[in-house]
């Protein structure tokens, strides 16, 4: 299978596997490749529940590997940080969430908490990469208690994250607007899948409730850029014409 052949085939799989029934996380920009200690599944996870992750178990890395139809004869190791970014809201008055003023809700609602999932199996699975998403999974990680307002950012490791469906974008302005608010944020450019570019800007540790004006700042400034900062619209500019930009 060629290397087009295999997205083409990953992407088709993640078209048909969004679950609309009750679950307990989102998982996001699903891809797969395989390295040397087996097959590596990375995602984005969200809560869709009142469920959350804390350092994660074999449960429950087993759990979203079945929601992802990855067959597993071995759980090799597993990572899952903890992030904080308005790229993955529920909470925009619009559907587009195409201004800074489209973000409603509080602060706390604009700025939910999410996992950078790594799961190395040895196990068989599509591998490459299945589009924006979500997709569906049940699971429960015992490793994780809630305690008080458990759903309310705290001090986070925050995050800006925008797409970029097309050319490879050069990414020196928006470096330059999270420099001008945060010391030393980190960018990095992956390209997820077919001319479609995901930028996430590392601004450090941060309590979100005073850091919450400088990070929607940072929003705006990727939207004057024309990139997407929310997971839901980059999803009609890439999924339903992956390769419009090509």
């Amino acid at each position: 299978m060629s290397e087009t052949q295999a997205h083409d085939a990953a992407l088709a799989w993640g078209r048909g596997h969004r679950s609309p029934t009750p679950v307990d996380f989102a998982l996001w920009h699903v891809r797969a490749t395989r390295g040397d200690d087996g097959l590596v599944v990375e995602f984005d996870a969200t809560p869709a529940s009142n469920r959350h992750l804390g350092s994660g178990t074999e449960d429950v890395v087993r759990a979203f590997c079945h929601a992802l139809d990855v067959r597993v004869d071995e759980v090799v190791d597993w990572s899952v940080p903890r992030f904080c970014s308005t790229y993955y809201s529920d909470y925009s008055t619009s559907d587009s969430g195409d201004s800074a003023e489209d973000l409603g809700g509080d602060w706390a609602d604009r700025h939910p908490v999410g996992w950078h999932v790594r799961i190395t199996v040895v196990g068989t699975g599509i591998e490459g990469y299945r589009g924006v998403g979500p997709f569906g999974a049940r699971g429960v990680d015992e490793t994780w208690q809630p305690s008080g307002a458990y759903w309310v950012p705290g001090h986070e490791r925050c995050e800006l994250i925008a797409d970029v469906v097309g050319a490879e974008p050069d990414v020196t302005a928006l470096a330059a607007a999270a420099a001008e608010v945060f010391d030393a944020p980190a960018v990095a450019s992956a390209e997820l899948g077919p001319a479609l570019h995901h930028v996430v800007v590392s601004l450090g540790d941060h309590d979100v409730a005073t850091a919450v004006d400088r990070l929607d700042h940072l929003r705006a400034a990727a939207l004057e850029l024309g990139w997407s900062p929310s997971a839901r619209r980059t999803d009609r500019l890439f999924v339903e014409h992956p390769r419009s930009s090509t």
